[in-house]
């Protein structure tokens, strides 16, 4: 075996970074299938804050802070997102910044088995996030039953109805989803808590992954998806993605509970390390991306972005009408930059970092008409298929 030891080689530290950096900027304006937004470049304004090693440890409402900490604009960021969501966020929000919305739909997951005990089961979609099911398992959560979903995405409100009247009686932990992975398709939220509520069900609860979603429908015009938040007075917790929508340079996202339906603090110990009492599932957190999501949250501003998140949906819908006139059949969710359709061959797979799924006999993809995806790139794309 080769024996590897550092070596203080500034030559090839510099071939490293120039390689890097080449195959980045040469790729970036071809990644086209995965839910996040490229367009980062304007984050070179924080650059300075990487001369200090930020660590948030710990519950950032309660954290002492004695070592070099953001608890600061975390908070503000809880209260700001808390706000777009619809939850009371003087009285009734609580939450924490995540290094991505897997680590806080394991968090919410955490929550609800602390909540409703051993025996709860999880219902969610089989078009849910991975991150749902391996939450589950890493919870200890024994039984999984996933729901079917329609043609666009959405979980089938029937399958629905019947799965729940089977298991009324039990303990239930429900994950919806607030722009899909595969289809960036909203679940119908408002009617799936109707039916729950038909069946007089006392203990359960719901958590919405709106990774994708929670950056998209409070700046819609269209207002027919503006409730899928802390509205539906059911819902015990959100997901929000930043690296999605936003564009930041690391991966984040914001775990929000509504603390007047669970306290947090119910089951936190009290950890000497770090001064605080504690239920954040990481510990010890990354304080420079809740700086930097907050402070472009306010730079960007709300016009700015319900004109961002109104020009990716019509370049959605352009995009496919483009692929209509080829005569390549596509689908769109209404409201949702992904466009979705039928594989085409592996080169171009390759090429625009498309992924492949399979269901029902079907293989397909999907493009995320994010803002460094440009119009005349999917025109290429188009011509070549």
């Amino acid at each position: 075996m080769e024996k590897l030891i550092l070596e203080n080689n500034q030559k090839n530290y510099s071939s490293e970074l120039k390689e890097c950096m080449h195959y980045f900027n040469h790729e970036k304006e071809n990644c086209f299938g995965i839910q996040m937004n490229q367009e980062t470049a304007d984050c070179i304004d924080f650059s300075p804050l990487l001369q200090h090693t930020l660590n948030n440890l710990g519950d950032p409402f309660l954290g002492k802070g004695t070592h070099l900490d953001t608890f600061k604009y975390e908070r503000k960021l809880v209260r700001l997102m808390s706000n777009y969501l619809h939850l009371d966020s003087s009285s009734d929000a609580w939450g924490y910044y995540t290094s991505g919305s897997s680590i806080s739909n394991l968090q919410a997951m955490y929550i609800a088995k602390n909540k409703l005990g051993d025996n709860t089961i999880l219902i969610t979609s089989e078009d849910a996030h991975n991150s749902i099911t391996k939450a589950a398992n890493i919870t200890g959560i024994k039984e999984i039953i996933l729901l079917k979903t329609n043609q666009k995405g959405e979980i089938d409100l029937h399958d629905f109805y019947n799965k729940l009247s089977q298991n009324k009686n039990k303990r239930i932990t429900f994950f919806f989803t607030s722009g899909t992975v595969s289809k960036g398709a909203y679940d119908d939220v408002f009617q799936l808590v109707e039916i729950i509520k038909s069946f007089h069900i006392e203990d359960y609860y719901i958590h919405l992954d709106a990774a994708l979603g929670g950056l998209i429908t409070p700046f819609l015009k269209d207002k027919k998806y503006h409730y899928l938040d802390f509205s539906i007075p059911e819902i015990n917790s959100i997901t929000v993605s930043f690296h999605k929508r936003l564009g930041i340079p690391i991966p984040g996202s914001i775990f929000l509970l509504n603390k007047s339906k669970y306290d947090p603090y119910k089951n936190a110990k009290y950890v000497e390390d770090y001064s605080s009492f504690d239920i954040t599932i990481p510990g010890s957190r990354d304080g420079f991306s809740p700086l930097v999501s907050y402070l472009k949250l306010i730079k960007v501003g709300h016009d700015e972005m319900v004109k961002r998140t109104n020009d990716v949906i019509k370049k959605a819908t352009w995009f496919k009408s483009l692929l209509s006139l080829k005569g390549i059949e596509a689908y769109h969710n209404e409201c949702s930059p992904c466009v979705y359709f039928e594989a085409p061959d592996q080169n171009l797979m390759k090429k625009y970092h498309l992924p492949l799924y399979k269901k029902n006999g079907v293989n397909f993809t999907h493009i995320f008409t994010m803002e460094h995806v440009k119009k005349d790139h999917l025109a290429a794309l188009i011509s070549k298929m």
